[in-house]
């Protein structure tokens, strides 16, 4: 059981990896909708991945960038704030031209896979809304 599981971020600070309250309060407590829309989040996130490494190689930072921004704002919505702060990280440092990008998209990458692996053994019956 892996409920409202943190990591501890650069400076200390601990964010949950994933939290769906917001969510489901927005939702009227319904779980069931909640999965479906984390499940569509994932293989989103996967597409999207792929089409990041598509753009990293051919160093389409635009399409780098809109990729980032697209699974920040779903990360955001599912309560995913871990992987919303990788995503953020990673549309900011290309657009500003800063930062090594194979690294961010490593970070985001990793901080993914986290949160499947945290989704796996979720417990859905003790969320709290």
């Amino acid at each position: 059981m892996h409920n409202r599981q943190n990591i501890t971020g650069g400076q200390g600070a601990s964010i949950p990896v994933f939290d769906p309250s917001q969510a489901l309060r927005c939702l009227d407590g319904d779980v069931d909708v909640m999965k479906q829309i984390v499940e569509i989040f994932i293989n989103t996130s996967h597409s999207d991945m792929q089409e990041m490494q598509k753009a990293m190689a051919s160093k389409d930072t635009e399409a780098i960038v809109a990729r980032a921004h697209s699974i920040k704002g779903a990360a955001a919505n599912v309560g995913a704030e871990v992987v919303r702060g990788s995503a953020y990280e990673m549309e900011k440092s290309v657009k500003a031209g800063e930062g090594e990008i194979e690294e961010l998209f490593n970070n985001l990458e990793q901080n993914l896979h986290k949160l499947e692996e945290i989704l796996n053994d979720y417990d859905w019956a003790d969320v709290v809304c």
